[in-house]
């Protein structure tokens, strides 16, 4: 009776089992075919480096980023802008001026998840993966973007206590315009975009983000 096949503990134990198989297919051959061995040989090599290579990736919590990780590690281009509001209320295409800013946790987690959904788009094929968010306590706002080319752009603060209300309202209709405008089931007018809608967010897409952030 064959013995019991040992358990893989790890996904590198159940690639040697697998391996040690096709090896010993391969050498019962007659003769034994060197080149399929090589090339076995070089598949399993692939396959644990990419293994170990996941290994190190760092999963972790959203808000247990910084913003210069956030940026560092999703790949993203930091220019904080300050904007001419009596130009246009929000004018996020325009080009960034360097200004100082203070990261604090709440815009940091913002930028994991919308770096996250800008790469769910990029994985997917989408012919246009910015993505928009805010960051507020109800009384004060910051509109935060990342654009197509994975430049992060981020707007001054705006507070409703100041006379700022009707900016925010139009920096969300903007984002509300521009999320209809990419949804592929709204109107027949569509129709040249059905192919560029978002299918279901997956943070798994990312290698940085704790998959149980999906919560």
């Amino acid at each position: 009776m064959p013995g019991k096949r040992p358990r893989a503990d790890s996904h590198s134990d159940a690639i040697d089992l697998v391996f040690e198989m096709l090896f010993a297919i391969t050498d019962s051959s007659k003769p034994a075919d060197c080149v399929t061995r090589n090339t076995l040989r070089e598949w399993k090599r692939q396959l644990l480096s990419a293994e170990a290579e996941e290994k190190e990736a760092i999963r972790k919590a959203a808000e247990e980023f910084t913003l210069e990780e956030a940026v560092m590690d999703f790949g993203l281009t930091y220019t904080p802008t300050v904007m001419d509001f009596s130009e246009h209320w929000w004018n996020i295409e325009a080009l960034p001026v360097i200004k100082t800013f203070q990261p604090s946790t709440c815009l940091a987690e913002l930028v994991v998840y919308l770096a996250c959904l800008r790469q769910s788009r990029l994985n997917r094929g989408r012919s246009n993966t910015s993505v928009y968010g805010v960051a507020t306590d109800g009384l004060f706002y910051v509109f935060v973007t990342i654009t197509h080319d994975g430049v992060l752009k981020e707007s001054k603060q705006f507070s409703v206590v100041h006379g700022a209300l009707s900016t925010v309202l139009g920096c969300f209709q903007y984002i509300l315009e521009t999320a209809m405008s990419m949804c592929p089931n709204l109107t027949q007018e569509t129709g040249a975009l059905e192919a560029d809608g978002d299918d279901p967010f997956d943070v798994d897409d990312s290698p940085h983000l704790d998959s149980d952030d999906e919560q």
